[in-house]
């Protein structure tokens, strides 16, 4: 027998619902708002029941492009403050990628064969495939990072943006420059993508990737002389890139055996009807005795470890064995 199958599965997670910052949605900076109302005169209510409720004071969404920015001398920016102490790290929900729900495609061709009414043997490629999948952390120049072709510079990052270090890190990379008027931080701030936020959070942004490749066997015995067995053996090989993130840009660097990634598993279960007790051979016509010692079964597994064990038939499988 023949058997081949293709399908594709989403699951809920960042943008799309699910526990990996679905819930996240409107709580953002910018879409929600706790506005309270206040009494203008002391002493006098804050509104009057009769004229109605009043309404939010401030009507979400809000866009202000100063907001959370930083390392800013005030003759710049004195409305949003001064030096790198009003810099915030801020959300951005990207609206390319941050809606993409995850996906995985699985396929699988099957071959089975009997050798007897109760022997089968089952070969099988089984492999999966996903996309956009949470955990790899990436988000290019999202992460607000220092672009690594900067840390040669060493020590020198650390230093406050002067003339001084401006030249000095001008002799080993001359495209550096002050990122803005009136910018006041280190070199490594000003390297940043956004240098006037402390950091960026893309909480949505789920780019990882992951594939499964397997060759699955099974041989299965089925009920027979009072033996049933099965014997699976699974030779596979899992890569993701969810592990972590070296550079924000190059994520497929981060490609490698996923935490459950298992090359060589193999498991097996034998189930025998022990052949003594009532309607057995060795049956020795005593009621009270064939009673006490009929129904009962012999289980090992092994997956490792090895595991043994003698129960009643109806305890195990539901049914008095005949």
């Amino acid at each position: 027998m023949i058997r081949a199958g293709y399908s594709i599965f989403y699951p809920h997670a960042g943008g799309v619902g699910g526990r990996n910052n679905g819930r996240q949605g409107l709580s953002q900076v910018g879409f929600n708002n706790s506005g309270s109302l206040s009494s203008a005169v002391t002493g006098q209510p804050a509104y009057v029941w009769d004229n109605g409720y009043p309404g939010n004071p401030l009507n979400p969404p809000f866009f202000n492009p100063s907001y959370g920015i930083g390392f800013i001398t005030a003759a710049a920016g004195a409305s949003v403050g001064s030096g790198p102490t009003t810099a915030q790290t801020v959300t951005y929900g990207d609206p390319n990628y941050g809606g993409k729900a995850p996906y995985y495609e699985d396929w699988s061709f099957n071959i089975q064969h009997s050798f007897t009414p109760n022997l089968v043997l089952s070969v099988a490629y089984s492999a999966s495939a996903g996309h956009w999948l949470p955990g790899a952390a990436v988000a290019g120049p999202y992460t607000n990072q220092i672009p690594v072709q900067y840390l040669p510079l060493g020590s020198l990052l650390t230093q406050t943006l002067s003339a001084t270090t401006l030249a000095q890190a001008q002799a080993m990379f001359p495209n550096i420059g002050i990122p803005f008027p009136n910018f006041t931080g280190t070199i490594a701030q000003a390297l940043k993508p956004f240098p006037q936020y402390n950091g960026i959070s893309d909480p949505w942004l789920d780019v990882g990737n992951s594939t499964y490749n397997a060759l699955q066997i099974s041989l299965n015995h089925r009920f027979a002389a009072g033996l049933t067995f099965m014997v699976n053996y699974t030779f596979s090989k899992e890569l993701d890139d969810l592990a972590g993130v070296r550079d924000p840009n190059k994520d497929f660097l981060e490609k490698a055996p996923g935490t459950i990634d298992h090359a060589n598993v193999a498991t097996a279960t034998f189930v025998y009807g022990l052949p003594f007790g009532a309607g057995h051979n060795w049956n020795s016509g005593n009621k009270a005795l064939s009673y006490a010692m009929s129904n009962w079964i012999s289980v090992a597994r092994a997956a490792p470890p090895l595991e043994r064990h003698f129960a009643q038939a109806s305890d195990v499988v539901g049914v008095k064995m005949r």
